[in-house]
């Protein structure tokens, strides 16, 4: 997932990683089989209702199949009563629910922004994997699909 600036990289600020950082999970997806094996693969979303228990993340992460997912709060605590709720496969984003009654401690979410930042524009690329957050910087070159270009060449949750 990014966050985007209209400044300089400067504008993203320790706090305002600091602001985002515990809305921030990590969404191990489990795919269930309908002929064949089934595979397990990492990808981040972000809480965007905390109250109705609403993760928005990229509809590549989570998919169209059968699958079982686990969400990871950034205080290490386990959701497994996650379901897919809405996946716009042209806009590659996707919606989960979970449920909050469960909870340990309240959630923080964040503020989806509509509009489409301009290309050229800088950005953050934050994931969660490993059980630790990562943030690079870049910048937008797609914005039809938020399409981010960093300096690393590969996902950050991932050592290839």
């Amino acid at each position: 997932m990014a966050a985007f600036a209209q400044d300089t990289p400067a504008a993203f600020s320790k706090e305002l990683i600091d602001t985002l950082d515990p809305a921030v999970v990590m969404i191990s997806v489990q795919s269930i089989p309908i002929n064949g094996e089934s595979s397990m693969y990492p990808g981040t979303g972000f809480i965007v209702d905390a109250k109705d228990g609403i993760i928005v993340t990229a509809r590549h992460v989570v998919g169209t199949g059968p699958a079982a997912f686990t969400v990871t709060l950034s205080n290490h605590e386990e959701l497994r009563n996650v379901h897919r709720m809405d996946v716009d496969p042209k806009l590659d984003i996707a919606f989960l629910k979970f449920d909050t009654t469960t909870l340990s401690a309240p959630l923080q979410d964040v503020v989806l922004n509509t509009e489409r930042p301009p290309v050229g524009s800088n950005a953050l690329l934050i994931a969660y994997c490993a059980m630790k957050h990562t943030v690079l910087p870049g910048t937008i070159a797609d914005n039809r699909k938020l399409t981010l270009v960093t300096q690393v060449h590969h996902s950050p949750c991932h050592n290839t």
